[in-house]
Order: C-alpha cells, then sequence, then structure tokens
C-alpha cells in the first residue's frame, strides 16, 4: 500500500464514521501529527503506526514476504 493509498483509505473511513483527525489519533493510540500526516500523504509512516491506523477503522494489514535471489 502506498501512502497515497493509505490517505484515501484513511480519509474515506474517517469521512464513513464521522471521525476527525484527532479521533483517529486517539483510537489509534498515536500521536496526532502522525494520524493527520498518514491522512494527508505527508512524508512516510512507520509500519508499526500504518498497522495502528489500520486496526483503528477496522482493517488489517498483510505481509508477503518475497523470496530474493541475488545474481552472481
Amino acid at each position: 500500500m502506498t501512502s497515497e493509498e493509505l490517505s484515501v483509505l484513511l480519509q474515506s473511513e474517517l469521512k464513513s464514521r464521522n471521525w476527525s483527525v484527532d479521533d483517529l489519533a486517539e483510537r489509534a493510540g498515536v500521536a496526532y501529527e502522525t494520524a493527520r500526516r498518514a491522512t494527508q500523504s505527508i512524508g512516510s509512516i512507520s509500519l508499526a503506526s500504518t498497522n495502528k491506523l489500520l486496526v483503528a477503522v477496522g482493517k488489517r494489514m498483510t505481509i508477503i514476504e518475497f523470496a530474493f535471489e541475488a545474481s552472481a
């Protein structure tokens, strides 16, 4: 998921739940500034914070492991 995709998803969830960014931050257990940056696609958000924000809106993250072989 890109930061832009996360932003769109979070904005949609905030609107449907009638939540403010402050509500999201409180429910996710992250700083207001972290939630604001995620909803506006500003900078990069840590994996831990991304997961907390997604869980707060009832979503979950799945991490897929890719095998990578370096060429000789």
